[in-house]
């Protein structure tokens, strides 16, 4: 079993252990997306119950925990889907249901657990797709850190906000950087224009 370890904190990254229970994982992802329903984000995935979360991750995917001694502090996931875009062709590596505990912020943990999730996509599909509320500049940052593209902007029926999407291919991008970000900001122009939050269209158009 792989893992990743900060010394400093004694925090391991390693696969999912059969003591920690989905219903933990929910726990968790609850716990840690407080601040974010704070600001009046929604993230539907923080409040799953286990088995809706063991259905979204899937049976290709893989569940990721943050350990400090035995207890879990920090989680993500990772599932395996197809897309058909003007980008991306094939299967590609979804990381999912990212938590971090409020009080153990700060210690690098979302760092080591987006450097399992990377050789996962790396040994697996060879791309990773990483979609965020646009208001999370902080996750955007992380992901721009790791050599993510801005690829998409989109507007969910029944969503509070609209999504960044953003690729990161291995081992380098097979597509212009400048074709991306020109084609990234015509659809975040066009998506605003015509949408508000949670797909209503503006204007009745």
């Amino acid at each position: 079993m792989a893992e990743n370890k900060n010394n400093d904190h004694q925090i391991v990254i390693t696969e999912r252990p059969d003591w920690i229970s989905f219903d933990d994982i929910h726990q968790l992802l609850y716990a840690a997306h407080i601040s974010t329903r704070e600001k009046g984000i929604k993230i539907n995935t923080a409040s799953m119950d286990a088995k809706a979360l063991q259905a979204h991750i899937g049976e290709s995917g893989q569940c990721f925990v943050a350990l400090d001694g035995d207890k879990l502090v920090g989680t993500i996931s990772v599932r395996i889907i197809e897309r058909d875009t003007h980008y991306m062709h094939g299967k590609v590596t979804d990381p999912v249901l990212l938590g971090v505990l409020p009080e153990y912020r700060g210690k690098h943990i979302s760092t080591l657990l987006f450097e399992r999730v990377i050789r996962f996509a790396e040994e697996h599909t060879g791309v990773i797709e990483g979609r965020v509320a646009e208001e999370n500049l902080h996750m955007q940052e992380i992901l721009v850190k790791w050599g993510y593209q801005y690829v998409d902007f989109l507007s969910f029926k029944n969503t509070d906000h609209y999504t960044v999407v953003l690729y990161k291919w291995f081992p380098e991008c097979p597509h212009s950087k400048l074709w991306l970000k020109l084609r990234y900001l015509l659809k975040k122009a066009y998506i605003k224009l015509r949408f508000k939050p949670g797909k209503i269209k503006r204007f009745g158009i």
